[in-house]
C-alpha cells in the first residue's frame, strides 16, 4: 500500500473501532461484523416493510438489530465482547428469519455459511467446533419443524413475484455484507503486513547497527589497549633502566592512552543505552554559559596540553530547555573533537544566539585541519565513518558525533556543519530556547 492508503486505512479503522492499538485482530473483526449486521437487519426490515411482511416478524428482527448494536457499542467504547450471546443471537434471528420468510424455500440458508464463516472469524478456536455443531443443530432442527406437522405455521409469501424479489434482494445485502466483511479483513491484513514489513527492516537496520558497534569496539578499543600493554611491560621491567624522565614520558602517554579508552567507552555505553531506549529524556531550564563553562574547564587540561586557547563566548542571559545529560554528553565531545584536529597554539571558541522559531543555534568553533566535503558528508552515519586522527594522532571512533545527532534529534534540533580544509570547523546545533531569560 502506498502512504495515501495507509493513511486511509489508519483513519477507517480508528473511526471504526477507535484505538486499535491493544485489540486483537478477532476483536476488531467482532466489532465490525456487529456493526455490519446491524446495518443489514435495519436495511432488511426496510425491505420486509415494503413487501408487507409479518409485523411481529418485523419487530423481532428490530430486536436482532438492537442487539448488534449494543455488541458493537459495548465493544467500541467499553472493550466488553459478548461473543456467545453474538452467536445465540445470531442463531435465533435466522431461525426467525426461516419461520418468517418461507422456510426452506426462502432466502436463509445462504446466511448460515455466512454465519459460521464471521462465528470461526470472531471466535477463540476453542469454541470453533461448538458453535459448528450449533450452527448444524439449528439447521436440522428446522428442517424436523418443516416436515413436522408444524411446518403448516411457516409464513408463506403472498405470491411467487415477493417471494422471488425477497430471495434476491437478500441475495444482495448478503454479497454486500460479505465484501465489507472480507475487505475489512484484508484492510487490516494488509496494514499488519506493512507494519510487520516495517518493524523487520527496523530490525535488520538495528542488527546491522549492533555488528557494526561490535565491531567498532574491536577496532577501537584494541589500539589503546595494546598501547597502555607495551607501556606499563615498560615500566615494570626494571631491566630497562627507564630514567626519571623516561618514566615521566610514558606516565603521560600512558595517561593520554587511558583518556582516550574512556572517553570512547563512555561513547560506547551511552550508544548502548541510547539504542535500548535506557536514556531517559528529561528537559529543563539550563543557564547556557554556565553550563557551558563548566564543561570547558573538564577538557582544558586536554587544551593545555596543545597550547591551545579555550573562550566562551555564550551571552549571559540565554537559557536553554534541554535535558542535561544529553546536553553534557554533546558539548564533551564537540569540544574534545575541537581541540583533537586543532593544531598546537589554535583556538577553540563556543558562541551562541537566538534565532527564529524560538530557537538557540550553539557553535562549537576551530581553527585546526578543517574537512573536506566528502568527510562532512559521512560525519553522522554510523555505517560510513571517517576515523581521523587528531594532529597529534588522537584516535577516533566517529561515534561521538552520531551520539551527538541522535541527542539532538531527542530534542527535535538540528546539526551542521561548516568546515574548509586547513581553516578550521565549526559545528552548529540548535535547541529550544526559554521565552524568559536570566539578568545579565
Amino acid at each position: 500500500m502506498n502512504n495515501d492508503q495507509i493513511e486511509t486505512t489508519f483513519k477507517l479503522n480508528r473511526l471504526l473501532i477507535g484505538d486499535s492499538k491493544n485489540i486483537r485482530l478477532s476483536n476488531k473483526i467482532y466489532i465490525v461484523a456487529s456493526l455490519i449486521a446491524f446495518s443489514a437487519a435495519i436495511v432488511g426490515i426496510s425491505f420486509n416493510i415494503i413487501i408487507s411482511l409479518s409485523t411481529l416478524f418485523n419487530l423481532s428482527i428490530l430486536f436482532i438489530a438492537i442487539s448488534y448494536a449494543a455488541f458493537y457499542l459495548f465493544a467500541r467504547f467499553k472493550n466488553l465482547y459478548f461473543k456467545n450471546i453474538f452467536v445465540l443471537i445470531s442463531q435465533l434471528g435466522l431461525a426467525m428469519s426461516w419461520y418468517s420468510e418461507g422456510g426452506l424455500s426462502g432466502p436463509v440458508i445462504p446466511l448460515f455459511v455466512i454465519a459460521i464463516i464471521v462465528f470461526t472469524v470472531i471466535a477463540d478456536s476453542k469454541y470453533h467446533i461448538l458453535y459448528l455443531l450449533i450452527s448444524i443443530g439449528n439447521i436440522v432442527g428446522l428442517f424436523l419443524v418443516e416436515q413436522s406437522k408444524y411446518g403448516k405455521y411457516i409464513v408463506q409469501y403472498p405470491n411467487k413475484f415477493y417471494h422471488d424479489l425477497d430471495i434476491s434482494f437478500t441475495l444482495i445485502v448478503s454479497v454486500i455484507s460479505i465484501y465489507l466483511f472480507v475487505s475489512y479483513i484484508k484492510m487490516v491484513f494488509d496494514n499488519s503486513l506493512e507494519t510487520i514489513t516495517k518493524q523487520k527492516r527496523e530490525l535488520e537496520k538495528l542488527n546491522e547497527a549492533k555488528n557494526k558497534f561490535f565491531s567498532i569496539i574491536a577496532h577501537d578499543l584494541r589500539g589503546p589497549f595494546n598501547g597502555m600493554i607495551v607501556l606499563t611491560h615498560l615500566m615494570s621491567d626494571k631491566s630497562t633502566g627507564l630514567s626519571k624522565e623516561n618514566l615521566q614520558d610514558l606516565s603521560g602517554k600512558l595517561s593520554k592512552s587511558a583518556e582516550t579508552t574512556f572517553n570512547l567507552l563512555e561513547n560506547l555505553l551511552d550508544w548502548a543505552k541510547m539504542n535500548q531506549g535506557m536514556i531517559a529524556y528529561n528537559p529543563t531550564s539550563i543557564p547556557l554559559k554556565s553550563f557551558a563553562s563548566k564543561h570547558l574547564d573538564v577538557m582544558q587540561e586536554m587544551a593545555n596540553n596543545k597550547k591551545i586557547k579555550t573562550t566562551n563566548n555564550i551571552p549571559n542571559n540565554l537559557l536553554v530547555f534541554a535535558d542535561k545529560y544529553m546536553l553534557q554528553t554533546i558539548l564533551r565531545n564537540l569540544i574534545i573533537n575541537a581541540i583533537k584536529y586543532t593544531a598546537k597554539g589554535g583556538e577553540v571558541s563556543i558562541s551562541a544566539h537566538r534565532i527564529e522559531n524560538n530557537e538557540i543555534e550553539i557553535s562549537i568553533n576551530d581553527n585546526g585541519i578543517g574537512m573536506s566535503a566528502d568527510t562532512i558528508a559521512n560525519l553522522f552515519k554510523l555505517y560510513n565513518q571517517t576515523q581521523r586522527v587528531g594532529t597529534e594522532n588522537e584516535p577516533s571512533s566517529g561515534l561521538g558525533l552520531i551520539l551527538c545527532k541522535e541527542f539532538i534529534d531527542r530534542h527535535k534540533g538540528n546539526i551542521r556543519v561548516e568546515s574548509e580544509e586547513g581553516k578550521g570547523s565549526s559545528f552548529k546545533f540548535t535547541l529550544p530556547a526559554i521565552q524568559t531569560s536570566i539578568p545579565k
